[in-house]
Protein backbone atom coordinates (compact mmCIF):
# COMPACT_ATOMS: atom_id res chain seq x y z
CA UNK A 1 0.00 0.00 0.00
CA UNK A 2 3.04 2.45 0.90
CA UNK A 3 3.94 1.60 -2.45
CA UNK A 4 1.24 2.21 -4.25
CA UNK A 5 0.76 5.56 -2.33
CA UNK A 6 4.98 6.49 -3.42
CA UNK A 7 4.09 5.73 -7.18
CA UNK A 8 0.51 7.84 -6.91
CA UNK A 9 2.18 10.57 -5.75
CA UNK A 10 5.27 10.74 -7.89
CA UNK A 11 3.26 10.60 -10.67
CA UNK A 12 0.72 13.18 -9.39
CA UNK A 13 4.19 15.26 -9.26
CA UNK A 14 4.86 15.05 -11.96
CA UNK A 15 1.65 15.91 -13.87
CA UNK A 16 1.34 18.98 -11.80
CA UNK A 17 4.84 20.02 -12.81
CA UNK A 18 3.44 19.22 -16.05
CA UNK A 19 1.32 21.24 -16.40
CA UNK A 20 2.76 24.41 -14.47
CA UNK A 21 5.99 24.37 -17.11
CA UNK A 22 3.12 24.00 -20.14
CA UNK A 23 0.89 26.67 -19.09
CA UNK A 24 4.03 29.06 -18.41
CA UNK A 25 5.28 27.96 -21.91
CA UNK A 26 1.80 28.90 -23.20
CA UNK A 27 1.60 32.15 -21.53
CA UNK A 28 5.03 33.17 -23.25
CA UNK A 29 4.00 32.24 -26.52
CA UNK A 30 0.90 34.04 -26.36
CA UNK A 31 3.18 37.12 -24.42
CA UNK A 32 5.71 37.59 -27.26
CA UNK A 33 8.21 35.36 -25.62
CA UNK A 34 7.80 36.51 -22.30
CA UNK A 35 6.33 34.84 -19.48
CA UNK A 36 6.35 37.94 -17.44
CA UNK A 37 2.86 38.07 -16.25
CA UNK A 38 3.35 41.81 -15.08
CA UNK A 39 1.27 44.24 -17.34
CA UNK A 40 -1.00 41.77 -19.41
CA UNK A 41 -4.80 41.39 -18.65
CA UNK A 42 -7.21 39.41 -20.57
CA UNK A 43 -10.07 40.58 -22.10
CA UNK A 44 -13.12 38.92 -22.78
CA UNK A 45 -14.69 40.78 -26.41
CA UNK A 46 -18.31 40.79 -25.91
CA UNK A 47 -19.13 43.12 -29.57
CA UNK A 48 -18.35 41.97 -33.15
CA UNK A 49 -16.81 45.19 -34.12
CA UNK A 50 -13.54 43.98 -34.92
CA UNK A 51 -15.09 40.34 -36.44
CA UNK A 52 -14.84 41.37 -40.67
CA UNK A 53 -13.09 38.44 -41.78
CA UNK A 54 -9.49 38.68 -42.58
CA UNK A 55 -7.31 41.40 -42.63
CA UNK A 56 -3.73 40.62 -43.32
CA UNK A 57 -2.54 41.96 -40.26
CA UNK A 58 -1.02 39.56 -37.38
CA UNK A 59 -4.25 39.85 -35.42
CA UNK A 60 -6.57 39.60 -37.76
CA UNK A 61 -10.72 39.17 -37.20
CA UNK A 62 -11.73 39.21 -33.39
CA UNK A 63 -14.95 37.26 -33.22
CA UNK A 64 -17.46 38.44 -30.50
CA UNK A 65 -17.08 36.52 -27.58
CA UNK A 66 -13.21 35.80 -27.60
CA UNK A 67 -10.74 35.97 -24.94
CA UNK A 68 -7.62 38.61 -25.87
CA UNK A 69 -4.37 38.90 -24.24
CA UNK A 70 -3.78 42.25 -23.73
CA UNK A 71 -0.39 43.45 -22.34
CA UNK A 72 0.18 47.26 -21.45
CA UNK A 73 2.40 50.20 -22.84
CA UNK A 74 4.45 51.80 -20.44
CA UNK A 75 4.41 55.40 -22.12
CA UNK A 76 7.97 55.31 -23.24
CA UNK A 77 7.46 52.42 -25.19
CA UNK A 78 3.95 53.80 -26.97
CA UNK A 79 6.17 54.77 -29.50
CA UNK A 80 6.64 51.15 -30.61
CA UNK A 81 2.65 50.76 -31.77
CA UNK A 82 2.19 50.75 -35.47
CA UNK A 83 -0.82 50.49 -38.21
CA UNK A 84 -2.90 47.91 -38.09
CA UNK A 85 -1.79 46.85 -34.57
CA UNK A 86 -4.88 46.36 -31.88
CA UNK A 87 -5.18 48.43 -29.13
CA UNK A 88 -7.45 48.94 -25.90
CA UNK A 89 -8.77 51.77 -24.55
CA UNK A 90 -11.44 52.68 -22.19
CA UNK A 91 -14.72 54.31 -23.30
CA UNK A 92 -16.96 55.69 -20.46
CA UNK A 93 -16.15 52.56 -18.20
CA UNK A 94 -15.97 49.51 -20.98
CA UNK A 95 -13.12 48.36 -22.48
CA UNK A 96 -12.69 48.89 -26.56
CA UNK A 97 -10.47 47.24 -28.60
CA UNK A 98 -10.34 48.27 -32.10
CA UNK A 99 -6.99 48.84 -34.80
CA UNK A 100 -4.93 51.90 -35.28
CA UNK A 101 -5.79 52.79 -38.81
CA UNK A 102 -3.53 56.30 -38.44
CA UNK A 103 -1.18 57.94 -35.87
CA UNK A 104 -0.43 61.80 -35.19
CA UNK A 105 2.50 62.14 -33.59
CA UNK A 106 2.14 65.70 -33.16
CA UNK A 107 -0.99 65.63 -31.65
CA UNK A 108 0.12 62.52 -29.79
CA UNK A 109 -3.57 60.25 -30.84
CA UNK A 110 -4.00 57.06 -32.59
CA UNK A 111 -6.95 57.23 -35.21
CA UNK A 112 -8.80 53.47 -34.15
CA UNK A 113 -11.62 52.13 -35.65
CA UNK A 114 -13.14 48.50 -35.67
CA UNK A 115 -12.64 46.16 -38.61
CA UNK A 116 -16.48 45.49 -38.54
CA UNK A 117 -17.19 49.60 -38.28
CA UNK A 118 -17.68 52.26 -40.31
CA UNK A 119 -16.75 55.25 -38.28
CA UNK A 120 -13.07 55.83 -36.20
CA UNK A 121 -12.42 57.39 -32.83
CA UNK A 122 -9.17 59.42 -32.06
CA UNK A 123 -7.68 58.37 -28.55
CA UNK A 124 -4.67 59.98 -27.18
CA UNK A 125 -1.58 58.22 -26.50
CA UNK A 126 -1.90 58.55 -22.61
CA UNK A 127 -5.69 56.87 -23.03
CA UNK A 128 -4.45 53.76 -24.42
CA UNK A 129 -4.61 50.73 -21.91
CA UNK A 130 -2.24 47.94 -24.22
CA UNK A 131 -1.98 46.58 -27.19
CA UNK A 132 -3.63 43.05 -27.98
CA UNK A 133 -1.27 40.33 -28.84
CA UNK A 134 -3.25 37.24 -28.52
CA UNK A 135 -6.38 35.70 -29.54
CA UNK A 136 -8.45 33.07 -27.98
CA UNK A 137 -11.44 32.17 -29.44
CA UNK A 138 -12.25 28.96 -28.24
CA UNK A 139 -11.17 30.22 -24.45
CA UNK A 140 -13.66 33.30 -24.88
CA UNK A 141 -16.51 31.07 -25.87
CA UNK A 142 -16.19 28.80 -22.91
CA UNK A 143 -15.69 31.59 -20.59
CA UNK A 144 -18.74 33.21 -21.74
CA UNK A 145 -20.20 30.13 -21.32
CA UNK A 146 -19.59 29.28 -17.69
CA UNK A 147 -20.54 32.86 -17.11
CA UNK A 148 -24.32 31.65 -17.96
CA UNK A 149 -25.98 30.57 -14.92
CA UNK A 150 -27.27 27.27 -15.72
CA UNK A 151 -24.23 26.21 -17.13
CA UNK A 152 -21.68 27.56 -14.05
CA UNK A 153 -24.31 25.53 -12.01
CA UNK A 154 -23.76 22.53 -14.05
CA UNK A 155 -20.15 22.19 -14.29
CA UNK A 156 -20.32 23.01 -10.35
CA UNK A 157 -22.46 20.15 -9.83
CA UNK A 158 -20.48 17.55 -11.68
CA UNK A 159 -17.20 19.02 -9.91
CA UNK A 160 -18.71 18.46 -6.94
CA UNK A 161 -20.32 15.06 -7.82
CA UNK A 162 -16.74 13.95 -9.07
CA UNK A 163 -15.41 15.03 -5.56
CA UNK A 164 -17.45 13.27 -3.60
CA UNK A 165 -16.76 10.01 -5.68
CA UNK A 166 -13.31 10.05 -5.36
CA UNK A 167 -14.10 11.01 -1.17
CA UNK A 168 -16.20 7.64 -1.33
CA UNK A 169 -13.83 5.54 -2.79
CA UNK A 170 -11.29 6.34 -0.45
CA UNK A 171 -13.62 5.86 2.38
CA UNK A 172 -14.30 2.48 1.08
CA UNK A 173 -10.39 1.69 0.86
CA UNK A 174 -9.83 2.94 4.01
CA UNK A 175 -12.75 0.06 5.28
CA UNK A 176 -11.30 -2.21 3.20
CA UNK A 177 -8.16 -2.00 4.31
CA UNK A 178 -9.30 -1.93 8.17
CA UNK A 179 -10.93 -5.31 7.22
CA UNK A 180 -8.14 -6.66 6.34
Amino acid sequence: MDRMKLISRCITTMVVVSLVVWGITAFADMNEGSADPRGCNFILVVTGSMDAGETGYPISTIPVDSLVLLRAYPPEDIDDVKVGDVLAYRYGGITVVHRVISIDEEARTFTLKGDANTSTEVVGFDDVLGRVVCVLPEAGHLLSGIRDTNIFLLIAGALCTIVMLFSGLDMYRVIRSEED
